[in-house]
Parts: structure tokens; sequence; C-alpha cells
């Protein structure tokens, strides 16, 4: 009986282990790909034709077939990808690189192919795609993604111990982003972290971005609460919430929305709790709009 169980398990379980050293690999669905070594795809010469949104609308990718140009593809651009992920797969970094040379464009560090979730796991870096990790249900933890033209995209983002820095448009971009560890947007040219939906459980730090540091919300709709954060010298505003805004033992100075020192911006009355440190305030207009201030901050 003993045997029968044995070979019957043999037979019916499926490799769940994939070894990753080349890019352009693909892990398949619900299996877990594990870098054996870092990844340059500068010089590669493997391109697929690629989908950011299929035609349904599923904003996942998928990879369709190997190309050339851009012609060869009848459904999107011919890019390179790092590691594509089938639906439920899993990427281990395993304290490995993936790296590409900027403006190499388009190029995709790891592509959650399809409309499936995918998971994404450090320690590692992606480093130099135009879009670092991209899916549309993506979780993302423990990893640096850097060098880009955005970090991390997808409809719904799941994260924590995440980094995203030296993008030229988004370090993190998504409908709704949860941070269930850290989040860390810095030294982006464009924005830091931009959600319709965000929280972040461990606080967020979003220093040094040539747009806003945070700019969550959409239409008043909803409310971020800003627990532990940490938003500095941006050049854009510090925190922009297209709704409600409460802040929780957190530091919003240095930033300057609209030219004029802005650190704090929302569409309703702002709410501080804790100990809250933040320059200046400014209410929001229905179109975006900055205005006369709050009253909360010190500069106000």
């Amino acid at each position: 009986m003993n045997a029968v169980l044995v070979l019957l398990l043999l037979l019916t379980t499926r490799a769940i282990a994939v070894d990753i050293a080349a890019c352009g690999s693909v892990v398949p669905a619900g299996d877990t790909g594990v870098l054996v070594a870092d990844l340059d795809c500068t010089a590669t010469t493997q391109r697929y034709c690629t989908a950011a949104c299929a035609a349904q609308g599923l904003c996942g990718g998928f990879i369709d077939q190997p190309c050339t140009v851009n012609e060869d593809c009848a459904h999107g651009p011919c890019a390179v990808v790092g590691v594509a992920l089938e639906r439920g797969a899993r990427l281990d970094l395993a304290g490995f690189s993936i790296v590409d040379a900027p403006g190499d464009d388009p190029s995709y560090g790891v592509m959650c192919n399809v409309n499936g979730a995918c998971t994404v796991t450090g320690p590692g870096t992606v480093d130099g795609f135009s879009f670092g990790v991209w899916g549309e249900r993506i979780r993302v933890f423990d990893l640096l993604v850097s060098n880009g033209l955005e970090g991390v995209f997808g409809q719904r983002v799941v994260g924590g111990n995440l980094t995203a820095t030296g993008h030229a448009w988004y370090g993190i971009n998504g409908g709704v982003v949860r941070g269930l560890g850290p989040l860390h947007a810095t030294d982006n040219v464009g924005y830091g972290i931009v959600a319709l939906r965000l929280s972040a459980r461990e606080g967020v730090t979003a220093v040094g971005n040539g747009l806003d540091g945070v700019h969550a919300g959409f239409n008043g709709r909803s409310r971020l609460v800003a627990r532990n954060f940490v938003v500095q010298n941006n050049a854009g505003a510090g925190i922009v919430a297209d709704g409600g805004l409460l802040l929780i033992d957190s530091t919003v100075t240095g930033n300057n929305g609209g030219g004029a020192g802005i650190d704090v911006a929302s569409l309703r009355p702002p709410g501080l709790r804790g100990t809250v440190t933040c320059g200046k305030s400014s209410m929001l207009s229905d179109d975006g709009f900055f205005g006369p201030p709050w009253g909360v901050c010190t500069n106000d």
C-alpha cells in the first residue's frame, strides 16, 4: 500500500522549482523560478512580442512569440523580457540581479503574464528596464527596483521592504497599493508613489523625487491614512490626497508643491494624530489645483 501511494505521488506531483539562468525565461503557471546567477540582458538578442494590456482590457502582460522588430508582432511591442511569470507563478531572486541597459525601450524586468497574480521575492535587484516589475496583480517583497521608466506597476500591488529609485516616471504606480512592510520611493525623476488607493501598515519613505512624493486618491472617494510616513525634499508636493487625509506619527517637510513649498495637500481637511511635523498645507480643488492653507502645519 505504501509503495502504491508513493508511486501515485510521484506521478501526480509536478515539479515546482525551476532554475532560472538566462534572460527570456518563463516560469510555468503555479511553479517557482529561482535565479541561480545574475541575469545580464544588455546584450541579449532574444526578444518577445509582448502586450502590456491585452485586447480584453486586462493589464497584465503576455508573451506571444519571439520577434526581432515591432512589425513582427500582432499585439504589442517587440521587447526584452528578463523573466516572465505565468498565472500564479513565483520568482525568487535569491540574492541575484536582473539588469538591462537603460534606454533599451521597451523592456520588462519581470512580467506577470496574462491577468493572473504573481509573486516576486528577493533579496535582489531589478535594474535598467523600462518597466521593472509589471503585471495586473503582483506581490513584490525584499526587492530593489532601479533606473527605468516605471519601477513597479500593477492594478493591484502588494509589497514590503520594497525600494524603487531612479525612475523617470513613477517609482511605484498602481490602482491599489498595499504595503505589508515598508515602501521606499526615493530619487525618482518623476513621482514617488501614485495610487488610487494606498495603505501602508509599516510606513512609507518618499524622499528626493522630482514630482510629488506620494499622490493618492481619486475623485475624493477615499481617505489616505499616512502612518509613519517620511516624505521630504520632493520637488513637487510631499503628499497629495485626492480625498481625505489622516497623518499619524509622520514627517512631511522640505517639499515644494506648486513651487510654493507645499508639503501636504488634500481635498478635505486633514487630520493629525501623534507626533506629526509638516511645513505647509494646502486645500486641493476638485480639479487638482492648490489653494489656501488648512491651518494645520507649522508655516500655515
